[in-house]
């Protein structure tokens, strides 16, 4: 059934258990969905835009503190992690690899071919060092599978490989394309929390991620969310931090 939000908040609290889903197309909008949720005491479970967040801290009166800044160390090493078959994130790989940045291309996650590429990582002197499921001189994914399936299983495997990067290397700030592959490293970590810092880009979040025996900040993006020129972004926006 579809209701137009002023229909609903006439309702009341007539309306009756369900799911509701709400589109918009304006701020006002969207500040009016928030005001009628309100509302109808519609506060228990909700999900949505980070827009719609901003608008419901408003009416439900949550004081506002600002996080201290966090602080990275002078000489943070950065290991990016690009899990994700977007094209756009093809082209942010290939951007910072133009620029002189190691990328080591993941190519099959046996155990042996995982060892082997943490060791290729291990070998790199750079301060940062790109781990890429996709190569764009291939004009292919090097192993990223197609189906939702084999997809998760990829992510929990690169998830794995990274840990054990982490694990052995010295980074202290990672970068991730996709949020499977994030989600696959958070369980390869035995992640017990994950605390947003900041944004350091618009829609780009910082977190500190607290693993079973490893601690590390973590910025985290969509494959295909900013421009090619994303990452020389982010590494200036880290500099700022050290």
């Amino acid at each position: 059934q579809s209701l137009a939000i002023r229909q609903l908040a006439a309702l009341n609290n007539g309306c009756g258990d369900g799911i509701y889903i709400f589109d918009c197309g304006s701020d006002g909008e969207l500040r009016e969905i928030s005001s009628t949720v309100s509302h109808l005491g519609w506060t228990k479970a909700l999900a949505g835009s980070a827009g719609f967040a901003d608008c419901l801290a408003d009416l439900l009166a949550l004081a506002r503190q600002p996080s201290p800044q966090p602080q990275l160390s002078s000489a943070c090493r950065i290991l990016v992690v690009n899990g994700s078959m977007n094209p756009a994130a093809a082209l942010q790989i290939s951007r910072i690899e133009q620029l002189g940045y190691p990328v080591v291309y993941v190519d099959g996650l046996c155990p042996q071919r995982i060892d082997e590429t943490v060791r290729t990582i291990q070998m790199q002197l750079a301060d940062c060092v790109v781990l890429s499921s996709t190569d764009i001189r291939l004009d292919r994914t090097t192993s990223s599978p197609q189906d939702p399936e084999t997809m998760l299983n990829f992510a929990e495997n690169l998830g794995r490989m990274v840990a054990t990067a982490i694990e052995r290397a010295d980074f202290q700030l990672m970068i991730v394309f996709g949020g499977d592959t994030y989600a696959g490293i958070a369980r390869a970590l035995q992640c017990k929390s994950i605390i947003p810092l900041m944004e350091i880009l618009p829609g780009v979040p910082l977190s500190k991620m607290y693993g079973r025996s490893k601690e590390i900040f973590a910025i985290s993006k969509a494959g295909g969310f900013g421009g090619d020129d994303i990452l020389p972004l982010l590494f200036r926006e880290v500099r700022r931090l050290q």
